[in-house]
């Protein structure tokens, strides 16, 4: 039963991401939803952080991920629903460094909101 669910870090946003990682394998979870944020794994419109330090982590509590929640609408600066050509080209560049990560951790889902 507990394999249908997949909790967010999001709660754990001021602890550092190897804490949640422990907490939820010695639970019994097996999948995470990844929320992007700078102190677990950081997104922008150029880059991502390094997908095969978190991968061994993973590795080593035998996790993996079943979603991406990447930060994005209000107030963050990546907005789907944004009218700003600036703004529509930034957020388009960060979701395809979403996307990119979501490729190369090997997630099949990503979680995305029009604002």
């Amino acid at each position: 039963m507990i394999n249908r669910f997949a909790p967010m870090n999001l709660t754990y946003q001021k602890f550092q991401l190897q804490t949640f990682l422990n907490d939820v394998s010695e639970v019994g979870f097996t999948k995470i939803d990844l929320w992007t944020c700078p102190t677990h794994f950081y997104v922008d419109a150029f880059s991502h952080s390094d997908t095969d330090q978190l991968k061994r982590q993973l590795q080593q509590k035998k996790l993996s991920i079943s979603c991406i929640s990447p930060r994005q609408s209000c107030p963050n600066p990546f907005h789907l629903a944004a009218k700003d050509k600036d703004m529509i080209r930034r957020t388009k560049n960060y979701f395809q460094q979403v996307v990119y990560s979501a490729h190369e951790l090997e997630a099949s889902r990503i979680m995305i909101t029009s604002g």
